[in-house]
């Protein structure tokens, strides 16, 4: 038998023109992934119109890890839930670095236009409770549990006494069990506080370990603060904590780690929640001089001080302030953008004038 014959027809015209449109469209595809940016991928995720909490839904229903940053993946799963998500979007996202971690702060900053960059690269996390040491987890534990403010150490002391149950100068399961199980709330559950007890049959025993687990804690949280400043304000002269109250001899856990981070001197504003009044307000605090007990490195403007409500708003245009202190270095806010909004304003309003000041020595020397 003879082998069959097949022709082979060159292609139509029509045929080569679709094939010549499919690969000019996957080219074009290509170049938009490669040229659409952090911020392009972020506003079809996050309208420019969302409220900081409508952000904040959005954001938690994919930080599955509850670390407080997204990484590539989650950022895929944020895209896919809009609805949005167009093969141009899906390459980019795929043109993602794999080490990307973006926290919400920036991805606010980034969307609302108050950010430029982040930094892609991989970002120390901060620990869940149960990934976190015996000794710090047991330093939030009696945070939680007393405030930060009145932790000096004779305080502590007295509640170290109080525990001391056998009055042995030591501190078993139990003591601890008996204090803090009890008065457990939302910020530490039980099972954390016995996570914590568990862990801490050996590691704390002494008072001077139960005064080091609340150092520790503290020092971390100012830690994250000060990692977080650039995203507050470009300047990262303004840091936010989370800590709610002004940490006891704060300036004193400031002061080591802005000189461990090459950052000396720099912070000029601590912002904090203050629940000690019946509605909860948020204060700004005018980081003291290193070496000195009232001077401040960095002052609200004269025009502000000893002002509060309208009369305030008339001096600085943000409406959510309600009062500023009589020496500028206490300013209170109904919310915590208010807060920032106020502590940024006055950092700028110094740049200003720094900038105005050079220029003019300059204009003199040329003269």
């Amino acid at each position: 038998m003879g082998s069959t014959q097949f022709a082979c027809e060159a292609p139509s015209d029509d045929m080569c023109l679709h094939v010549n449109n499919l690969r000019e469209e996957m080219m074009c595809n290509e170049y938009k992934a490669n040229t659409l940016s952090l911020v392009d991928l972020l506003k079809v995720i996050f309208d420019i119109s969302m409220s900081d909490d409508e952000m904040r839904k959005v954001f938690a229903q994919v930080d599955t890890n509850n670390d407080g940053y997204w990484e590539k993946n989650e950022m895929l799963a944020a895209l896919i839930n809009t609805g949005k998500a167009t093969l141009e979007f899906l390459n980019a996202v795929n043109a993602i670095s794999d080490e990307i971690m973006v926290s919400f702060d920036e991805i606010k900053g980034l969307v609302k236009g108050t950010v430029k960059q982040v930094s892609y690269a991989p970002r120390s996390r901060t620990p869940t409770l149960e990934a976190m040491p015996a000794k710090s987890l047991l330093g939030k534990c009696i945070i939680d549990l007393f405030g930060c403010e009145k932790l000096t150490e004779k305080f502590l002391r007295e509640q170290f006494d109080v525990l001391d149950l056998h009055k042995q100068g030591l501190l078993s399961q139990a003591d601890l069990c008996t204090r803090f199980w009890v008065n457990a709330s939302e910020s530490v559950s039980r099972s954390d506080c016995a996570a914590a007890i568990n862990a801490l049959l050996v590691a704390v025993d002494r008072f001077e370990d139960f005064k080091a687990a609340v150092s520790q804690q503290l020092k971390f949280e100012v830690a994250e603060a000060l990692e977080q400043a650039p995203m507050v304000h470009c300047s990262g002269d303004v840091i936010v904590l989370k800590s709610q109250g002004m940490p006891h001899a704060f300036e004193k856990l400031l002061y080591p780690l802005e000189k461990a981070a090459g950052i000396r001197g720099s912070i000029k504003y601590a912002i904090y929640e203050d629940r000690s009044a019946k509605s909860s307000l948020w204060r700004v605090h005018a980081v003291v001089e290193e070496g000195s007990t009232m001077k401040a490195r960095l002052q609200f403007p004269f025009s502000w001080r000893n002002r509060k409500g309208t009369d305030l708003f008339r001096n600085c245009g943000v409406p959510e302030i309600i009062s500023v202190s009589r020496n500028g270095c206490i300013g209170t806010s109904n919310s915590r953008e208010g807060a920032i909004a106020m502590a940024t304003l006055s950092v700028e309003s110094s740049l200003r004038m720094s900038k105005h000041a050079v220029e003019s020595e300059c204009l003199e020397t040329t003269i």
